[in-house]
């Protein structure tokens, strides 16, 4: 992001306070070394997700924190 990294951006996102204190917020990244999932789960962010994304992962995260009331499964029949 041009103005600011997406640490900034989950802190200005927290400090909206009521649901966006405890919103999931997933952080999308290709800083792969190591620790890199530490920093940014201790920054306040909910779950780490490496690019290149796999789509398998990331429906996993999609089920593991949206609401299941937003989730509708679709089969291939």
């Amino acid at each position: 992001m041009p103005e600011m990294d997406g640490i900034e951006t989950l802190g200005h996102i927290r400090s909206m306070g009521g649901k966006f204190e405890t919103l999931p917020v997933i952080a999308l990244t290709a800083n792969v070394m190591t620790g890199a999932r530490e920093r940014y789960i201790n920054a306040g962010f909910t779950d780490f997700l490496e690019k290149p994304i796999k789509p398998s992962k990331l429906d996993e995260m999609l089920f593991a924190y949206l609401p299941k009331e937003k989730l509708e499964h679709k089969s291939d029949d």
